[in-house]
């Protein structure tokens, strides 16, 4: 469980965030549930945006009295609404916001189940509730939810910087305006590179997922000149309205592995290279699935798993987290492990429900719970808190750049380890 803080003042903007994400539109479904909120009168977008304000107003002096708070689980970690609930409660009292009014939104528009949480630094009597040392306190935290859910523990990436340190260097960044932000920069778009994107819209989610905002630049016959990358509060992500005057950080300045013409190449080689190697990849998993649904025959999960390592293959389940069927696998997903292209069973031509009717899951860790109020903590047990009638059911880098860098130039630099390094070391704080 990894937990994602940071602070603002644009209220609207913040739960805006959250609520349009809620709504169907033409283009998309909703990826997004309002699923509680407490002290709150009326669950709509009106009433939490006027509740947080009410208390803000209470104390002019705090600069930036709203907190926007992301709850993380593992994906295998097959919670519904109702246990969601209990733990988003319960981490919202120890961290001392039990009087606060907040919201509850749960996305899903990733793997992992995860939930945003919005509320206001300012007390009922105008006082700002203790943020000192908020990110270190919210650690210790969720390590002992951890244990008290059993839920699955977050464990630190030995990388450049692990997960927990990332999300905790662009929290003090924003916050304090602590680290370097083209060292932030440049572990974001590292890490963002390496899940191998295929597209700009791809490519662009992805940064999001790190509070990344990239603006394109455009010449005077529009056409893309080049591109910035800055660290944004997760209420501006999505808006028009600018955060500051500056632009960020320039993409060639960065890098020159990171400028435009750099990342557009990456991204249609990464394209490219997907396609090229599928059918391979198609013949690695077909020799695996072919005698299981030429015999019919039942196989365990986590075996049909071992199956496909031995081939170099990760077999990634996607699972309903909501309903009243949560837990069950509704999709299934093939990571080469070597390249890291992830291939999607549409991809590869796989009809899943004849195999999925095949497969014993032994890897199901839900149990069915208990209604969400007999397990509403002692310290939250008499709150006021409204819960919807209805759930919805709902390495590698280093390669690319040696390849890429002979594309474009001979003459640049090489694109090895040490000498990012050594470059990161040389670099000022902004």
């Amino acid at each position: 469980m990894i937990a994602k803080i940071s602070t603002g003042s644009y209220t609207a903007g913040m739960v805006k965030y959250n609520h349009d994400k809620t709504i169907n539109s033409k283009t998309r479904e909703k990826d997004a549930e309002l699923i509680g909120t407490k002290n709150i009168i009326t669950p709509n977008f009106e009433s939490i945006v006027s509740t947080i304000q009410d208390y803000n107003s209470k104390n002019k002096r705090v600069t930036k009295p709203n907190i926007h708070i992301s709850l993380n689980f593992y994906k295998d970690d097959l919670l519904d609404n109702e246990k969601i609930l209990e733990i988003g409660n319960d981490y919202m009292a120890q961290m001392g916001f039990e009087d606060q009014p907040y919201a509850f939104y749960r996305h899903f528009d990733r793997e992992h189940p995860h939930i945003h949480i919005v509320s206001s630094m300012i007390n009922s009597e105008g006082k700002k509730i203790n943020d000192s040392h908020i990110y270190f306190k919210s650690q210790a935290l969720t390590r002992k939810l951890e244990e008290k859910y059993n839920i699955t523990k977050a464990v630190c990436k030995r990388g450049i910087l692990g997960e927990n340190d990332i999300h905790k260097a662009i929290y003090e960044h924003l916050e304090h305006g602590k680290h370097s932000l083209t060292g932030i920069l440049n572990e974001v778009l590292y890490k963002v590179l390496d899940s191998k994107p295929t597209s700009e819209n791809e490519f662009d989610k992805l940064l999001e997922s790190y509070q990344v905002k990239r603006f394109v630049s455009f010449d005077k016959d529009n056409n893309p000149k080049g591109h910035y990358f800055d660290l944004y509060p997760l209420e501006y992500l999505n808006e028009a309205i600018p955060f500051k005057k500056s632009k960020g950080i320039e993409g060639k300045t960065l890098d020159f592995n990171f400028n435009h013409e750099s990342i557009q190449a990456q991204l249609m080689l990464n394209s490219k290279g997907k396609e090229q190697l599928k059918n391979g990849i198609m013949g690695k998993i077909y020799a695996v699935l072919n005698p299981i649904l030429d015999n019919q025959s039942s196989i365990k999960l986590s075996d049909l798993k071992i199956n496909f390592k031995k081939k170099g293959i990760e077999l990634i389940t996607k699972r309903t987290q909501t309903g009243e069927d949560i837990g069950s696998i509704h999709g299934l997903l093939f990571k080469d492990i070597h390249t890291k292209y992830t291939y999607s069973a549409t991809e590869i031509k796989l009809k899943t429900k004849g195999l999925l009717n095949l497969l014993e899951d032994d890897e199901k860790r839900y149990k069915t719970p208990t209604y969400y109020k007999e397990n509403i903590p002692k310290n939250v047990s008499e709150q006021k808190i409204f819960i919807p009638e209805s759930q919805p059911n709902n390495s590698i880098i280093s390669s690319f750049f040696e390849t890429l860098n002979a594309i474009l130039t001979d003459t640049h630099n090489s694109f090895d380890d040490q000498q990012i390094n050594n470059k990161k070391k040389r670099k000022k704080l902004r």
